[in-house]
């Protein structure tokens, strides 16, 4: 069975969130904390989600969360806290982020979204070329840009695969997995490989070449990035 743990440290939630109100299935039973100790006990040998709250991103809350993700690897970790970390929880690599004042829906958006990844979706997609259809793994897919009726898959280690099919034809991949994200008419990004972003450009894992995309598109994606999480 899975848990579902939400915890804020030095005062249980229990009172403000309703249980009836969560789209929790059978599956998960729920666990308020508001203890470290608890928190980590309870996480031993089982697997789940756990929702941290926090008024304010301290270095405890930070140490924590590196502890669950390094040692507790059956959890994935959320995060509701302030705005103005988003960039903070995107670059510990955190499953999702949602900004205070925190409603129920967005606990159960979280919620879904976890069942959504926990649940057996391809992790691979078929390709045809000329040596024949090959499975190519998402997480070898930095991005996916359209050249008119066509579409170039740019892969890791600077090596790509075109595609005689136009890039709208592979919006699928979206609901496949959480990384792949449409960005714009030509690019569908991997957000999972992205390594870094500034000046108007996207510098991705494995690929020495970074990625120039237009201002406003890269103010789009700046903003899309903070409410992704694996």
């Amino acid at each position: 069975m899975k848990n579902l743990i939400i915890y804020k440290k030095g005062h249980n939630l229990g009172d403000n969130i309703e249980r009836k109100k969560l789209d929790i299935s059978n599956d998960f039973k729920i666990y308020f904390l508001d203890n470290e100790e608890n928190l980590l006990t309870l996480m031993k040998n089982t697997h789940g989600l756990v929702l941290i709250f926090t008024d304010d991103f301290h270095l405890s809350e930070r140490i924590l969360i590196r502890k669950i993700k390094n040692q507790y690897l059956n959890f994935k970790v959320a995060l509701f806290t302030d705005q103005s970390y988003a960039l903070d929880a995107w670059k510990m690599n955190l499953f999702h982020f949602e900004e205070h004042p925190v409603k129920v829906s967005q606990v159960n958006n979280t919620i879904q979204k976890y069942l959504k990844s926990d649940t057996n979706f391809e992790k691979f997609i078929s390709l045809k070329t000329d040596d024949g259809v090959i499975k190519l793994g998402y997480n070898q897919i930095c991005y996916i840009h359209a050249s008119g009726n066509y579409s170039i898959f740019n892969l890791v280690n600077d090596k790509f695969i075109v595609q005689t099919k136009q890039i709208s034809q592979f919006d699928y991949c979206c609901t496949q997995t959480n990384s792949m994200n449409r960005i714009h008419r030509s690019f569908l990004i991997n957000f999972q490989n992205i390594e870094k972003i500034g000046n108007d450009q996207i510098w991705f894992h494995g690929r020495k070449k970074s990625l120039r995309i237009s201002n406003n598109l890269f103010k789009k994606l700046r903003k899309q990035l903070l409410g992704f999480t694996q």
